[in-house]
């Protein structure tokens, strides 16, 4: 999801709800997929931020409390 917060961010919501929250907080979806295996999908965010880390991307900030971990800065979103 990108957001108004000029942040890109990855995550795995466990419910509709949880996207809604991210939606009201001025996240939009950038990509979607369901019906993957959950250990897939958790070990592939977990790749996703690791790299981010690594490469010396850091979480924005300035993004929502709720989820800004799972951030990167729009420009960054490989």
């Amino acid at each position: 999801m990108a957001s108004r917060h000029e942040a890109i961010k990855v995550g795995i919501p466990s419910a509709d709800s949880r996207v809604r929250t991210h939606l009201a907080n001025g996240y939009r979806p950038a990509t979607q997929w369901t019906g993957l295996d959950h250990d897939i999908v958790v070990t592939t965010e977990r790749e996703v931020l690791t790299a981010w880390r690594a490469a010396g991307i850091a979480p924005v900030h300035t993004a929502p409390r709720d989820g800004w971990t799972g951030t990167a800065p729009a420009e960054h979103p490989g």
